[in-house]
């Protein structure tokens, strides 16, 4: 069970199994509520009021060379900015990645390290950058629920496309960039220009109330429908 975004025909001779894909997106998730994002301030993470903060609360365990080298090259396109990063608790991982961003010619002062529960708070950073090639899923899904624009590229497997496949579903799909050079771009441009991400973020708002990714009764009756349709065929 799939949507057109993450399996496009193109996918398929890489597949035994036949293709079921939903018509809006393949990743079911609770209903949003407004409730569960609490107000908070930047001052209450130690972030600066007046700098552009990027963001990634995904697990170290999908970090590539990759990943850190266009990181690298985003951060010195877009100097003012910092990095809010989730690299949990292990000093080992914490001082690895601050040594990798020093050795690149970022000062470490600009990487502001960060642990789990970050859904309440992710709404203060300005714009999330996924992972490549394994994208976030459910964090993905997560940071759109906090009101956080994700930044990603399309890749050509399934893991790579499924943050794609969420943005398109709020209506945001310009921030799944072509290719890394488009990543790079787009997010120092942001950095450097942030009223041009405004509208973006304008919309996600809007989106969150009425997006498929947070209408669990609306992706059922797809699957319904979709059942339905695999009984038809198998009678044949």
């Amino acid at each position: 069970i799939s949507d057109p975004i993450v399996t496009p025909d193109s996918s398929k001779p890489h597949y035994e199994e036949k293709l079921c894909r939903l018509p809006e997106v393949q990743m079911p998730n609770r209903p949003f509520n407004a409730g569960q994002i609490k107000m908070q301030s930047r001052g209450d993470w130690g972030l600066p009021e007046d700098r552009f903060v990027f963001a990634s609360f995904n697990g170290m365990n999908k970090m590539t060379p990759r990943v850190m080298d266009l990181w690298c090259r985003i951060l010195s396109d877009a100097p003012d900015a910092v990095f809010w990063l989730l690299c949990g608790d292990d000093p080992f991982t914490r001082g690895n990645l601050l040594a990798e961003f020093g050795r690149q010619g970022i000062d470490p002062s600009r990487i502001i390290p960060t642990g789990k529960d970050y859904l309440s708070r992710a709404r203060l950073a300005d714009l999330a950058l996924d992972m490549l090639p394994y994208n976030g899923h459910s964090t993905t899904a997560d940071l759109l629920r906090a009101g956080l624009p994700v930044l990603t590229v399309r890749g050509k497997a399934y893991q790579s496309r499924v943050s794609w496949s969420l943005l398109r579903a709020c209506g945001i799909d310009e921030l799944a960039a072509e290719d890394d050079e488009a990543y790079c771009r787009l997010a120092s441009g942001f950095a450097n220009d942030p009223a041009t991400l405004s509208p973006i973020r304008g919309r996600l708002e809007e989106a969150r109330a009425n997006s498929p990714i947070f209408n669990p009764a609306r992706m059922a009756r797809h699957i319904e429908t979709a059942y339905e349709r695999m009984a038809e065929r198998a009678r044949l």
